[in-house]
């Protein structure tokens, strides 16, 4: 493994972190925000944000940075993204360039860093998250969605690894799910979707509303 594989996994799929490993780059980077701070003399602000982090994030002026970080920051990263990957290599997954297999700056990224190669084209689409349902009686998972480019069919991969999961789901299934929204009933795509037990808890605990898009993928 390199650095920029094991960079990758820790910047992408921290849920992977041990407690000890997670607090140590956590409480680094406190320390280095605070820092900026305080070498800028400004008392009065390092002040207000020390209180901050300290009450609200949980930064710990004692933590012991030098002994967790003793073979300097890059061996760090090294070996935690080589525990991830004795430890759980399934649990993880790299957007790597088709051409060139360099791996992508992130799980968005559809253009190679390296060689500059593209591959937009592999996406069908990209939807906001409005909500996940079981119904008894029926199969599938599924995830209701706000479409907000493209054309997503049945047989396309929705594409979960921006969310820390390593895995791509079938849509099985196209259906409707009325809302209103400011009064006006619409009606929101809602995809059917096969999964494991284990897969649907990491979904439901890792894929949120939020501002980011889930994309969609061309189905074979």
């Amino acid at each position: 493994m390199n650095l920029q594989e094991a960079k990758y996994i820790v910047d992408y799929f921290p849920r992977l972190l041990l407690e000890e490993e997670s607090q140590a780059l956590k409480q680094r980077l406190y320390r280095f925000k605070l820092q900026a701070y305080e070498d800028a003399d400004n008392k009065s602000l390092h002040k207000a944000w020390k209180k901050h982090f300290t009450e609200k994030l949980g930064y710990d002026e004692h933590f012991d940075i030098e002994k967790a970080f003793a073979d300097g920051y890059n061996n760090f990263i090294l070996k935690v993204g080589q525990r991830i990957k004795q430890d759980s290599p399934a649990q993880y997954t790299l957007n790597r360039c088709p051409k060139c297999q360099h791996i992508a700056k992130t799980p968005y990224a559809r253009q190679c860093s390296n060689c500059k190669f593209t591959w937009h084209d592999t996406i069908a689409g990209e939807f906001l998250l409005d909500g996940i349902f079981r119904l008894s009686q029926r199969p599938y998972l599924w995830i209701v969605g706000d479409v907000k480019k493209g054309r997503i069919r049945s047989g396309d991969l929705i594409d979960f690894t921006a969310f820390q999961l390593p895995f791509l789901a079938t849509i099985r299934k196209i259906e409707y799910a009325l809302k209103s929204v400011d009064d006006i009933r619409v009606d929101l795509p809602t995809f059917g979707i096969e999964v494991s037990e284990a897969e649907e808890a990491l979904i439901r605990q890792y894929v949120r509303k939020s501002a980011k898009r889930i994309v969609v993928l061309h189905g074979g």
